[in-house]
């Protein structure tokens, strides 16, 4: 497959919905051609559509970093 191909194969998906299958193949097809040309790349950097992360999941992510940056920042200004 050439590289046009390929670039016709994702302008026609962004036309078309893609389902999951085939979605997910033209993502892995993409990756081992930028990993034989000397990319470090894996399928999910190729996907069209990225699954989304829950709200739950953000909000702790969020929360959790915050934590850390409060905790840092504590350290820092403690006592001297």
């Amino acid at each position: 497959m050439t590289s046009r191909q390929l670039s016709e194969m994702y302008a026609f998906a962004r036309l078309e919905p893609m389902d999951q299958p085939l979605q997910g193949m033209l993502a892995q097809l993409t990756s081992v051609l930028a990993q034989v040309h000397g990319n470090a790349t894996t399928a999910e950097d190729f996907l069209l559509v990225r699954p989304r992360a829950s709200p739950e999941k953000a909000a702790k992510e969020r929360s959790q970093q915050l934590l850390e940056m409060f905790g840092s920042a504590s350290r820092r200004n403690g006592p001297h």
